[in-house]
């Protein structure tokens, strides 16, 4: 019964029946159609290199009251519209999210977030995440797959990184891996030096204002990219089944 009342509450709030008019405004059913047509082409890449994996069954769009943006089940997928409503809306202002997080939420960004949750919901079968390494290549494994499934989406909307923050990598590719390279970092087990460099933020605290965050999952991603051009025979379900991080990276032969 609670649980009747929190939805009633939830359904004639004033504010979410206005945030409900927003998502109407913003995805009518032309941009509702397209939305459709664009994961089920994604899917179909997906379903031709994972023939054996779950693959949804429904797609569902809603709002969540500004909780999350995407959910999955095993046959469902979830869109949280009122997460896609744009840098500019209102209602992020109210919130006082921060300008990194309110950048990325509009209808660019859905399909991608959408199918890289999927392959998270896949394929992260909790392998003990306990080095940079492994982080970095797990991730670069998300990445990759999300490249077969969106072939025609550039990489700052996969990642999710300004034009600005991916010509930063560009430029100190090289500083980067030698800071990654150093001390150690890649192998170390301790969580609290981990996370600078897995976290989200406006940056990567420990290498730079001017560092993209997440860095160490981008960088992880050209490491698997060297490994699959290195490595033609094997298939994206053979990477994604490989649990051997330090394989990777030693196969690939990596040089920034």
């Amino acid at each position: 019964d609670s649980v009747n009342k929190a939805l009633k509450l939830f359904v004639t709030d004033k504010d979410m029946l206005e945030v409900y008019r927003m998502v109407k405004e913003a995805y009518p059913d032309a941009e509702m159609e397209k939305l459709q047509s664009e994961l089920t082409k994604s899917f179909s890449y997906f379903k031709y290199h994972f023939p054996n994996s779950e693959m949804p069954r429904q797609y569902v769009s809603f709002i969540s009251g500004f909780n999350y943006p995407i959910t999955t089940t095993d046959t469902t997928l979830g869109l949280s519209l009122d997460m896609y409503l744009g840098a500019q809306n209102k209602y992020y202002e109210m919130l006082q999210w921060p300008r990194y997080k309110v950048r990325f939420l509009s209808k660019d960004y859905l399909v991608a977030d959408a199918m890289r949750w999927w392959i998270i919901h896949c394929f992260d079968k909790n392998e003990p995440v306990n080095n940079l390494l492994n982080h970095m290549i797990f991730h670069g494994k998300i990445y990759y797959a999300l490249d077969a499934v969106l072939p025609y989406t550039v990489d700052s909307i996969k990642i999710q990184y300004t034009s600005k923050q991916m010509d930063y990598y560009s430029q100190y590719k090289k500083n980067l891996w030698a800071h990654f390279a150093e001390k150690d970092r890649l192998y170390k087990n301790d969580l609290k030096e981990l996370a600078p460099y897995v976290s989200e933020g406006p940056f990567t605290t420990a290498i730079s204002k001017e560092c993209p965050p997440r860095i160490a999952a981008y960088v992880g991603w050209q490491i698997v990219r060297a490994y699959m051009n290195k490595n033609p025979d094997v298939t994206l379900q053979q990477l994604m089944d490989e649990k051997d991080a330090q394989k990777i990276l030693t196969k690939s032969k990596f040089k920034p």
